[in-house]
């Protein structure tokens, strides 16, 4: 107990059995002293020190406090009373407990065995057999009862009086005081609680909103310089190719323009990351089990792991379907598994886990998504290094890297990030120095399967193709490649000479190869103009920027894209395959 609680047990016992004003005095000052220096902060250690200094206050043998909670009394201390003999909630609605809160009064029972009616009502209290006499008295707080104290002789010699029924009252009542004030500390803190968590799901929702702005202006700037950049590529692409067909096999030139080609691919590559990164690389969508996806990626990746990694899988039971390109899909997953990797030099676990989850708009909106309903969540774990709060500030960022100079570009988690947000998902890191990191990826739910779209048929004279591209350099490339013996070739350099082209022609358009991107119209509305007309058959949209995923125009025509750069040799390629799909429908 504490050392500043006063210590007068033995004077007021031996004064009890005077019952006059001077020890009435000390034991209502005593009383004072106690409650004074104890509160209800800690309720079970607190309450029950109180209990004991009441019990020495009026020399009783034991004390109960129990606390009124609905429609129970429910035990908040005691002293002099073996636990195991108590019922820690009792009825508030019988016995005597009944009497004192309905009639808001205290009782007084001296030799209770002589009133078996009583004492049956006593019971509900405290056993019989533990007790010769009973104060009781109700804790109230204006006109509320918030419980009930109880003091008991178990010496037949000894009797409470009136005065002891007063006092207790006193007590009772400041005891309601102090209940009120912890009740209300309570709320105060739950409230306190609350607002916390708010103002932390505000600043981690402001934050989320401010890392997307700028990830959007990011993203806007690194697609426009990727589109322009594909479109000098492509042309150096195709220079480089057509020269190398011109030279003399074997010579010193040809290994030139091979250096070269290898050096456009390069390039290519980075294009693609920053077009990832700015949510518009293109890409064909398809009901894909994202399970499956990591079964099969992971093989591959485990031979370039050390014997000191170990792979673990927890899984979904049921099938994990995103609507996605399942390329883009392994790029994010090989993506983190080599982070996950280069952050483990000594070696431990990368851990692949996959769960269906469903929020509401509230829900949705917390973690930073913009829909509610079902999404699978990825989760990507290691045991490895971690990261400062520093780093993860700028994870996502565009050529910002940890490792060495020389080893990585610094976009794999940007277009990671980038591709996930063109899906509709949110993807969130965890880590903490020495602690390993967790990312977590949501992506929308699909349960939705594709259909191959109809086919169309053609006639069987030599094919007809109408280009469109406002880039000279590669509109040139793609003429010299295409016109050939076997089709036939008309170019424009925008939408509405195009138009032109296409009514002047009495022949119907076997292929419209279009630019997406360019103006006065841009290459989806000039497709589907001309569809309108009925004078072209298939589309084949050529970008290094498409805005959003694979272009798609009505079931009844089938659009083929390819991206920029790419090389005379793939071009052709894909246009023998729509011209061959052609002829086998007619």
């Amino acid at each position: 107990m504490s050392s500043d609680l006063p210590e007068s047990k033995l004077e007021l016992t031996e004064n009890h059995s005077q019952h006059n004003a001077p020890w009435r005095s000390k034991r209502l000052q005593y009383i004072a002293d106690t409650l004074s220096t104890l509160s209800l902060s800690e309720p079970n250690k607190d309450s029950c020190e109180i209990a004991e200094r009441i019990s020495h206050a009026f020399n009783a043998h034991a004390c109960i406090i129990r606390m009124l909670s609905e429609a129970e009394l429910q035990l908040l201390g005691h002293y002099g009373v073996d636990l195991d003999r108590l019922l820690f909630s009792i009825p508030a609605d019988v016995g005597i407990g009944r009497e004192m809160i309905q009639k808001c009064i205290p009782i007084l029972l001296n030799n209770p065995a002589s009133q078996p009616a009583i004492l049956s009502n006593v019971n509900t209290l405290i056993p019989a057999d533990y007790f010769t006499a009973y104060a009781g008295a109700p804790l109230r707080f204006k006109e509320e009862i918030m419980g009930l104290i109880g003091i008991y002789h178990r010496d037949a010699a000894k009797t409470f009086t009136e005065e002891d029924l007063t006092d207790l009252q006193m007590v009772a009542n400041h005891l309601a005081v102090m209940l009120v004030n912890y009740k209300l500390n309570q709320q105060l803190i739950e409230k306190n609680r609350q607002l916390d968590s708010e103002i932390r799901i505000r600043i981690q929702a402001e934050k989320q909103f401010q890392l997307v702005e700028k990830m959007e202006s990011i993203g806007r700037l690194a697609g426009g310089m990727a589109h322009d950049f594909n479109n000098l590529l492509t042309a150096i692409s195709g220079y480089a190719e057509m020269a190398y067909d011109e030279i003399k096999d074997d010579s010193v030139a040809q290994q030139y323009l091979r250096s070269l080609q290898q050096t456009v691919d390069k390039a290519s590559n980075l294009t693609s990351s920053l077009m990832a990164f700015a949510r518009k690389q293109p890409g064909i969508n398809t009901s894909i089990d994202l399970n499956t996806c990591i079964e099969e990626i992971t093989h591959l990746f485990a031979p370039l792991t050390s014997s000191e990694i170990t792979i673990s899988f927890n899984l979904h039971t049921s099938e994990c379907i995103v609507e996605a390109d399942a390329a883009r899909i392994d790029q994010i997953l090989m993506n983190m598994l080599v982070n996950a990797r280069d952050a483990m030099p000594q070696g431990g676990v990368i851990t692949l886990e996959t769960s269906i989850c469903s929020f509401t708009n509230a829900e949705a909106k917390q973690i930073g998504l913009h829909h509610a309903g079902r999404y699978v969540l990825l989760k990507v774990s290691d045991t490895g290094e971690g990261m400062t709060d520093e780093v993860m500030e700028h994870i996502f960022e565009p050529f910002f890297t940890t490792r060495p100079q020389g080893r990585g570009t610094g976009l794999g988690l940007a277009s990671c990030y980038g591709i996930v947000q063109q899906y509709n998902g949110i993807i969130h890191v965890q880590s903490a120095p020495q602690k390993g990191t967790v990312f977590s990826i949501y992506l929308p739910y699909s349960s939705q399967r594709n259909v191959e779209p109809p086919k169309t048929k053609h006639s069987s004279q030599t094919p007809l193709i109408l280009l469109v591209e406002d880039d000279p350099h590669v509109r040139e490339i793609v003429s010299k490649t295409l016109r050939t013996g076997d089709t036939r070739l008309i170019a424009a350099e925008n939408g509405l000479i195009a138009l032109e082209l296409a009514r002047q022609s009495a022949a119907k358009i076997d292929l419209l190869i279009t630019d997406i991107r360019m103006p006065q119209m841009n290459g989806i509305e000039l497709a589907e103009r001309l569809i309108a007309v009925d004078k072209i058959t298939r589309v084949l949209f050529i970008s290094g920027y498409a805005d959003g995923e694979k272009p798609t125009l009505s079931t009844a025509h089938h659009a083929e894209f390819l991206a920029k750069p790419f090389t005379p040799k793939a071009l052709r390629a894909i246009v023998q395959k729509i011209l061959s799909q052609n002829q086998t429908t007619t």
